[in-house]
């Protein structure tokens, strides 16, 4: 399509036209004007709605303007009142983006939902789609019978505490506000080789979020989900029916971690459920509570506590063992200790003036964040962030050491294509970009944002096509890209904030967006 060229287009019983001036007309209500160019941008005359966090997800063919940020935004025609749907203040339950599909709107909820609003109905979700782990991700949308997303590979939890089961091939991690997400690995306890499979956000008994989780142990069966949570002193058990279903998970009982402190992970369970293990980090206490009744968290029998307060000052992690304690404490900066328990799995036994201990910063690669768990005969450690410690004699710090690193030679990020009836994987494309925001996907280029960036990028062959700065027109301000769309044309339709003052502001950016976006003929 080039400038000048006479040319009519009818789509939908609506007239788009492109003449010398380039005017087309969206449904009687929306005009875009202005001469055709590279890269040209225009403000669009249509009112947005004054919540700062809104993110904008699409116009429809009748001129309706489509938001997210917790809850819905929307008009029922460009210069109607601004409606909203709530979906609650539970962070379970609310939804984290949106996207329109054949004129219909589909909004996102960290509770894994897709919901469909049918004939355009947004006060009324009348249909509930399969599972998927989107939940803190913006992005995911519709093309024909799938969904795309992008996941990052070591995920949203993985900052806090993991653990791994089913041999190392499931990987469970837990972060802030509830959120717990699981990931299926290829490669046993390196997270750089696996996917995300499930996300979600956990509630407590009275239907409000979780704090800070800090520590998760799962039973041997998969059907008991043990979380330490920081922000509330609790330790929560949660039950599913299926094992290693997180979507199922439903809240059972909690125990309050007693005394002044922050309970920090990892959470060690006892294979029979009989006892489990933290740190009682303001106590300065490693903690292992007993339970009269395996998994009965009201079922306190007693507790040992050992005092590490002189010998660590920061959320050091502990593990128990074989016959011993390990400490990856940050007051020795990288050291890792192990103290020998002179009675097996009493915490108290523990001779804190005689030790092991080895500086992991000597050795190359990324640096270790928790110590995670220890391998049952001894020989292997592994850490939150991927990193696996082999040691040539079991439970020996002293004897020879290798060092793994997963993340060497994987990418970072993976757009997954998800079937929207099933929710089973189709494809998986490891990619080098966290790109948000996706918009026009063929069988190799998806159009998004990376960082303040408008790109269109080659999925399958890992690499950008083209680039346009969201703030090339005008160098002094700062936008920050709250969401687009992409019509079926030459146009994207933008909401940027930080251009005038703090609204959000729509803009319309013109080019040819094909595999070489931006460029060529326009």
């Amino acid at each position: 399509m080039s400038a000048g060229a006479g040319f009519f287009y009818s789509f939908d019983s609506e007239h788009w036209e492109f003449s010398t001036g380039h005017a087309f007309k969206l449904s009687g209500n929306l005009y875009l004007g202005g001469a055709i160019g590279f890269g040209a941008i225009r403000k669009l005359d249509v009112p947005i709605p004054a919540t700062s966090s809104s993110l904008f997800a699409g116009l429809r063919s009748n001129g309706d303007l489509y938001y997210s940020s917790g809850n819905i935004f929307y008009r029922d025609s460009p210069d109607g009142p601004v409606s909203s749907v709530s979906f609650g203040s539970s962070k379970a339950k609310q939804m984290h983006s949106a996207f329109i599909f054949n004129d219909e709107p589909f909004s996102i909820h960290n509770d894994g939902r897709v919901m469909r609003y049918l004939e355009g109905d947004l006060s009324n979700p009348e249909e509930s789609f399969h599972r998927y782990p989107f939940a803190g991700i913006a992005g995911a949308t519709r093309i024909d019978a799938s969904i795309y997303n992008i996941i990052p590979r070591d995920g949203i939890g993985s900052g806090n505490a993991c653990c791994y089961k089913d041999n190392g091939f499931t990987r469970y991690s837990v972060g802030a506000e509830g959120l717990l997400e699981k990931m299926s690995l290829t490669q046993p306890y390196q997270p750089e080789s696996g996917l995300v499979v499930a996300r979600i956000y956990l509630e407590t008994d009275v239907g409000t979020s979780l704090g800070i989780l800090r520590g998760i142990d799962v039973s041997l069966d998969g059907l008991r989900f043990y979380i330490l949570d920081g922000g509330n002193d609790r330790v929560y058990r949660y039950e599913t029916t299926t094992s290693g279903d997180i979507f199922q998970l439903a809240y059972h009982s909690h125990a309050v971690t007693s005394g002044s402190l922050t309970p920090y992970g990892p959470l060690l369970v006892a294979n029979d459920e009989s006892s489990y293990i933290f740190n009682a980090y303001d106590d300065g206490d490693v903690r292992k509570i007993l339970l009269s009744v395996p998994g009965d968290l009201s079922a306190y029998l007693t507790q040992q506590n050992l005092d590490i307060s002189g010998y660590f000052d920061y959320l050091p992690s502990v593990c128990v063992a074989g016959n011993g304690l390990y400490i990856f404490g940050r007051s020795d900066v990288n050291h890792l200790s192990r103290y020998t328990l002179d009675e097996l799995g009493d915490v108290r036994s523990a001779n804190l003036n005689s030790k092991q201990s080895i500086d992991l910063s000597s050795y190359a690669g990324v640096s270790p964040s928790n110590l995670v768990s220890i391998s049952d005969d001894g020989t292997r450690l592994y850490f939150n962030n991927g990193w696996i410690m082999q040691l040539s004699a079991a439970w020996d710090l002293e004897s020879t050491i290798t060092v793994y690193n997963s993340a060497d030679g994987t990418k970072p990020y993976v757009l997954t294509k998800w079937n929207a009836s099933t929710g089973e994987v189709q494809n998986t494309y490891p990619i080098d970009e966290n790109i948000r925001y996706l918009n026009r996907i063929d069988d190799t280029t998806v159009f998004g944002v990376i960082g303040k960036d408008f790109v269109s990028y080659d999925y399958v062959n890992n690499q950008r096509l083209s680039t346009y700065e969201a703030n090339a027109y005008s160098p002094s301000s700062t936008p920050t890209v709250k969401g687009i769309f992409l019509n079926d044309e030459s146009q994207i339709v933008s909401a940027i904030s930080g251009i005038e003052g703090a609204q959000n502001t729509l803009y319309a950016f013109d080019g040819a967006f094909s595999v070489t976006m931006f460029g060529g003929n326009v």
